[in-house]
């Protein structure tokens, strides 16, 4: 779910790569998210994708069989997400908000999948 929404997002933010903005030698001008929406310029820069990837693995912190690791695999899977989103910084693709922004998605959909599939565990107790 978490890469398929943040690729939907991408399809109409339209956001600008900062490699492609004017501001960094590129030939779009900046324009704040509605700007970009209304405009519908041809990039889809935001949210971060690559990060996207790795910040989907927070499912896994929401399986009941995996509680007692719940802290060790939200820091492994933010680290991943992180060093892929910084990967793609380096080279001009993307800025911090749009990392940020995709993490952040990523969590509240996760968490929200995970109440809504695991809510009957949480009521019931399993023996």
């Amino acid at each position: 779910m978490v890469p398929t929404t943040i690729a939907l997002l991408k399809g109409v933010t339209h956001v600008s790569c900062p490699n492609h903005l004017t501001l960094f030698s590129g030939d779009l001008p900046y324009l704040n998210l509605w700007q970009n929406i209304v405009a519908m310029t041809p990039a889809k820069c935001f949210p971060a994708a690559h990060a996207s990837a790795g910040f989907s693995l927070y499912g896994l912190a929401f399986l009941p069989t995996l509680r007692q690791h719940r802290y060790k695999i939200f820091a492994i899977v933010t680290v991943l997400g992180w060093t892929m989103g910084l990967y793609k910084m380096l080279f001009g693709d993307h800025f911090f908000s749009h990392t940020l922004v995709s993490m952040l998605l990523s969590l509240t959909i996760a968490c929200a999948l995970a109440s809504v599939f695991f809510k009957i565990a949480a009521v019931r107790p399993i023996r």
